[in-house]
């Protein structure tokens, strides 16, 4: 649950702040309303057959849309006017070329927006017809998502399950975004190996990574986010070590548990997951 007080704009021109909750009579910016907020739709690919109806081939959520309409409010002892704050708007989400924008949920006492979704700003519309002239404006985002400000940092303590040829470390995870998200793992050996297979995996999603030879010195990392899949040994992709048929482990809704198994014991395993939101 995405806890908030205001919504925010920001792009390297500036931030505009919109209160939702106790607006005051002073406030420049107004809500007047705001949709895409909610889970987003979901494209659902489908086959026809030769019988009546279709067969399912997948589905896939789209990028996220999210519309405001803003009101403005030059009140007595600014100086202000409809015109001037609308430029001020203008000027903000029109400061980079491609009109890039961080939607954010902002909360009172926290200096930093508690989750956020980039875009662009596709379309400024006004309307002048009404007393109070509003503003609506359309953002195109690339994620169907909203990322917590907030890392969680796990650190593995002690080996769940042995046998002689490997050690298997047990991780359980309280996903508090509730939508499926990947994990960085970082890990060392606490002896040297060679040639050996490391996995990171839960349920049905395996990823399995061979030929892998470490010294108490090297550390492997493994990232399964969206967009930032990734293996690296000591910092250089180790991406070719990859069996093929392997799958990126996310974390689903509520608890999880993600295990990794080791040839030897592990010097150190620290895991960092940063949740996602599929609304408010």
């Amino acid at each position: 649950m995405i806890e908030y007080d205001s919504v925010a704009l920001t792009t390297n021109a500036g931030r505009i702040v919109i209160p939702i909750k106790h607006p005051k009579s002073t406030d420049k910016f107004v809500n007047r309303g705001i949709s895409g907020l909610g889970p987003p739709p979901v494209d659902v690919f489908t086959t026809s057959t030769m019988d009546p109806g279709v067969v399912q081939n997948g589905t896939h959520a789209q990028g996220r849309e999210i519309v405001l309409t803003i009101g403005m409010n030059p009140w007595i002892g600014d100086n202000g006017t409809f015109a001037s704050i609308r430029s001020e708007l203008y000027s903000v989400l029109s400061g980079n070329h491609d009109r890039s924008v961080i939607f954010g949920f902002a909360k009172e006492g926290i200096s930093y927006d508690v989750a956020t979704v980039q875009g662009s700003v596709s379309m400024m519309e006004v309307d002048m017809s009404t007393a109070d002239p509003l503003v609506q404006i359309t953002i195109q985002c690339g994620s169907s998502f909203f990322q917590s400000a907030f890392i969680e940092d796990y650190t593995v303590a002690d080996y769940t399950l042995t046998s002689s040829t490997y050690k298997t470390y047990g991780m359980e995870y309280d996903n508090s975004g509730r939508a499926p998200m990947g994990v960085y793992v970082y890990y060392k050996p606490l002896t040297s190996f060679t040639n050996g297979t490391v996995k990171l995996y839960n349920g049905p999603n395996v990823l399995t990574l061979t030929g892998i030879s470490m010294s108490t010195s090297d550390y492997l990392t493994m990232n399964s986010n969206v967009g930032q899949k990734r293996v690296e040994l000591n910092g250089v992709s180790a991406m070719h070590r990859v069996s093929a048929g392997s799958r990126w482990p996310l974390l689903a809704s509520t608890s999880s548990n993600l295990y990794l198994q080791s040839p030897v014991v592990a010097s150190s395993i620290n895991t960092y997951i940063t949740p996602l939101y599929w609304g408010v």
